[in-house]
């Protein structure tokens, strides 16, 4: 439980006047992958100052490391991947709400957390914003994003939605039809029509000639 402690409050030094947090849960068939995108560009650390921190947190033991980390200058980049029954053993979720539950109930999938959003740093420094999203070719039945962009469902954290910042999303377990393909057959077909009205016509004006 300390080495969980000591990751999150490690990102947490990160978010200062100019920093963003994007959290991103994407849920595809029975796949949770989890990304964290921090970018620090505006934080008073160093390259090397914020590499030093990964280590020294990120891999409290080299056997049991927490999440996948890249970086590039001052732009961190985490990732899990979870399935339908290891995604309740999100570190950041488990962390930043006292309670956070990702249950199969019947047809649908429950996420659900409590009401504060608890990893809290917007006591003691500042960050411009901290989002998180949702992406899934699950068909959703119920949420209460704050709003829901070319399919993705995004929450808005703030200094002042904190204390009352719950997340709930019913995914079902139909997955939702996959329509570029007849797009793409659309597609094809109309040009082939084109192709060959042009050659029609090119043919028939040559004909009159």
């Amino acid at each position: 439980m300390r080495k969980i402690k000591i990751v999150v409050l490690s990102l947490l030094l990160l978010l200062v006047t100019g920093c963003s947090v994007d959290y991103t849960l994407n849920f595809q068939n029975n796949n949770l992958l989890e990304n964290i995108s921090i970018d620090a560009t505006g934080s008073d650390m160093t390259k090397e100052e914020i590499s030093e921190m990964l280590k020294l947190h990120m891999y409290p033991e080299s056997e049991n490391q927490l999440y996948q980390i890249k970086q590039n200058n001052k732009k961190i980049q985490l990732s899990q991947k979870y399935n339908v029954s290891t995604y309740k053993n999100s570190l950041l979720l488990n962390q930043c709400y006292t309670a956070y539950n990702f249950i199969e109930n019947g047809d649908y999938y429950d996420l659900t957390t409590s009401e504060i959003f608890s990893c809290n740093p917007f006591e003691y420094m500042y960050i411009d914003e901290l989002k998180i999203k949702i992406k899934t070719n699950h068909k959703v039945l119920s949420h209460n994003a704050d709003s829901v962009e070319n399919g993705i469902y995004i929450w808005n954290i703030t200094v002042d939605n904190a204390s009352n910042k719950p997340i709930q999303i019913r995914f079902s377990k139909e997955i939702k039809e996959n329509n570029m393909g007849l797009i793409i057959l659309g597609i094809t077909v109309i040009i082939a029509i084109i192709i060959l009205l042009v050659v029609l016509v090119k043919k028939q004006k040559n004909n009159k000639i």
